[in-house]
């Protein structure tokens, strides 16, 4: 084997063997885009475009940004971009961004 060919192979040794040592980069996030129809002390509720709806639990470490920071401030109406993961059980609102509010539409 030529000595460029070796060099080669052993970088895609290492190169392999970085992928398959690290972990999950925050894979199992996920976002949800829609209006929101409810807001509780527990939770909001969130319908999208398609009609889908979704409750999602509100936590200490719930972080409200965009238009508006502090959950008190949410109104039905707001469109939103919620985070949240597939590992939580029941689904926690991990970060709400406020688009635009109720009444700017």
């Amino acid at each position: 084997m030529p000595g460029w060919a070796r060099i080669i192979a052993v970088a895609a040794l290492v190169v392999a063997a970085g992928v398959g040592a690290a972990g999950p980069a925050r894979a199992d996030l996920r976002e949800f885009i829609g209006r929101i129809q409810d807001v509780s002390e527990e939770g909001v509720v969130v319908r999208n475009r398609s009609g889908d709806q979704r409750h999602f639990a509100r936590t200490k470490r719930t972080r409200v940004v965009g238009q508006r920071s502090r959950w008190t401030q949410l109104r039905g109406g707001d469109s939103v971009i919620v985070t949240w993961s597939l590992d939580d059980d029941p689904v926690e609102c991990r970060r709400i961004d406020v688009l635009s509010t109720s009444g700017s539409r």
